[in-house]
């Protein structure tokens, strides 16, 4: 945050600085000036959000990482359904969870970003029990064309992500229906 919001305002006091040296100020520099302020504005907001959706996890993990996928849904104009075991987030809220969750956020962001990439329409999400352990899935239409089973970052990064809490994932594509599902032991 600090990097981010700290180059924002530097790119600003620079900015300010050369209008009064100028002693002038022309509509670009307006502009400019505005949009920083703006992008300052936004990130510092994006950072708050973010930190009290992090802060929330230890309290109700899933009712946190419901309200963030619906964010990122209705930010992109996208409709999801959202649909939670109440045993399943006593699971992972309970304890000293930091790790898990954490990662568990990470790889759920990630599917979700290549979601709203490719998938249309409606896109179903639940978490349950299954067999003793956690299960999430998501069902969506997709736009992809079906690919071989090769490992670009974001997939690599989910699968390194999963094996660090023993977790595992199995995904496919037919008939242009997209399906994810991650198990996770209790």
């Amino acid at each position: 945050m600090h990097d981010h919001l700290g180059g924002l305002i530097t790119d600003l006091k620079i900015l300010i600085d050369k209008v009064f040296k100028k002693k002038s100020l022309q509509v670009n520099q307006i502009t400019k000036i505005k949009n920083l302020v703006q992008n300052v504005n936004s990130s510092f907001k994006e950072k708050i959000i973010h930190i009290m959706d992090f802060t929330g996890f230890s309290e109700d993990f899933l009712g946190n990482l419901h309200a963030i996928i619906l964010r990122r849904y209705v930010n992109a104009e996208r409709r999801v359904t959202f649909d939670y075991c109440e045993e399943v987030n006593k699971i992972l809220t309970s304890g000293n969870l930091f790790y898990i969750q954490n990662n568990l956020y990470l790889v759920i962001q990630e599917i979700v970003t290549n979601d709203l990439k490719y998938g249309t329409g409606l896109s179903a999400w639940k978490i349950s029990r299954h067999k003793g352990d956690i299960r999430i899935s998501l069902n969506s239409r997709t736009k992809a064309l079906k690919k071989q089973d090769g490992a670009g970052f974001g997939k690599w990064s989910v699968r390194n992500k999963l094996l660090k809490i023993n977790g595992k994932i199995n995904q496919r594509t037919i008939n242009g229906e997209f399906r994810t599902i991650l198990t996770l032991p209790c």
